[in-house]
C-alpha cells in the first residue's frame, strides 16, 4: 500500500469530519497498525491540507486525538518513533 492510501482514506475521514460539523476535538484510532505508516501518512497530509482537522485531532481526548491499538512492544516503540518523527 502506497502513501496516497493514506492520503486517499484521509480524505473520507475529512469528509466525516466535515459531516459531524467540524468539532474541536476529533479522534483518529488505529487496530492493529503494524510500522504506523498508515496513520503517519494520514496525520502528516492532515498537518498540510487540513489546518482545522490537525488542530481538532490535537484537542482529541486528553490532548491526544491519534490512538494506535498495538499489543506488541516492540511495535509499540517503533510506532512511537515514527509518530515523533513527524513533530520533529
Amino acid at each position: 500500500i502506497s502513501q496516497l492510501f493514506g492520503e486517499s482514506l484521509l480524505v473520507w475521514f475529512m469528509t466525516q469530519y466535515a459531516a459531524m460539523g467540524r468539532p474541536s476535538r476529533a479522534q483518529l484510532i488505529e487496530i492493529g497498525p503494524g510500522r504506523g505508516t498508515l496513520v503517519c501518512d494520514m496525520v502528516r497530509s492532515a498537518v498540510e491540507r487540513f489546518p482545522d482537522l490537525s488542530e481538532a485531532l490535537a484537542n482529541g481526548a486528553g490532548g491526544v486525538g491519534v490512538h494506535l491499538v498495538e499489543v506488541t512492544n516492540g511495535m509499540r516503540a517503533r510506532q512511537r518513533m515514527a509518530l515523533e518523527g513527524l513533530a520533529g
